[in-house]
């Protein structure tokens, strides 16, 4: 998928204000320089109808979450407003759009892999646009990705993510003899 086509069809989504819009392209811009080669139809897909909600902690006790199945990305205003880093927790949230796949999203299936999950978004939201905050996000999350990222690989989780794979994680932790 051409990034150009990911472009036009944000920019004709009716859903989302344009300055988001001006945020999510430059975003798009930088994930692309970081994986050239990580497909970009699911975006482009979701980018057609993707709501952006801004939320209280009622409605999201997270300060960002994806619905997968109402392809709405849901921010706690109240949690953005103690100066986390905006570009830092809308990336986050774009790789949940980028790895969606029906009611999931990276290798997160049935709930088998959850923080694992959020702890390698967090990773690579990290790697590609860094953190402008002193405050951070899934910190227990990322320790234990790491973790578990030296015992299977780093390759095999970037894979299972991008294609979400989670049986290719499962086989390779079954593998390494963990189970």
């Amino acid at each position: 998928m051409n990034i150009e086509t990911v472009f036009e069809t944000l920019k004709n989504n009716q859903n989302i204000d344009d300055d988001f819009k001006e945020l999510i392209q430059e975003l798009i811009i930088i994930f692309t320089k970081f994986f050239p080669n990580v497909d970009l139809t699911n975006l482009n897909n979701k980018l057609k109808d993707l709501k952006i909600i801004k939320a209280n902690k009622l409605i999201s006790k997270d300060i960002i979450d994806y619905n997968v199945v109402n392809n709405e990305l849901i921010f706690n205003l109240e949690e953005i407003m103690k100066d986390y880093d905006l570009r830092h927790v809308l990336m986050h949230g774009l790789l949940r759009v980028i790895t969606s796949y029906d009611n999931t999203f990276g290798f997160d299936q049935n709930n088998r892999f959850t923080a694992l999950n959020i702890g390698y978004t967090e990773i690579i939201t990290n790697f590609i646009i860094g953190n402008e905050s002193i405050l951070t996000l899934f910190d227990d999350e990322v320790i234990a990705t790491n973790l578990i990222a030296d015992v299977v690989g780093h390759d095999v989780l970037f894979q299972a993510y991008f294609t979400n794979n989670a049986n290719l994680l499962a086989s390779t932790l079954i593998d390494k003899g963990v189970e």
